[in-house]
């Protein structure tokens, strides 16, 4: 789900990534991307999510 209050930012790029690769990869390919991008921030936690538009509940959303 995009995140309106936060145009032009890095997340709702992210969710535009899954959705369009839900449509030209494999299931499974998509669920390592996922998996590999929650990977890279998990390993990255000094990072700002919500300067790069994450909404707070980015976790609980489906997207």
């Amino acid at each position: 789900m995009l995140n309106e209050e936060s145009k032009g930012y890095l997340y709702n790029t992210l969710v535009m990534i899954d959705h369009f690769l839900s449509f030209i990869v494999l299931d499974n390919e998509v669920s390592d991307w996922k998996e590999n991008l929650l990977e890279l921030i998990k390993s990255h936690s000094e990072i700002n999510l919500s300067s790069m538009g994450f909404p707070d509940n980015w976790r609980e959303l489906n997207i």
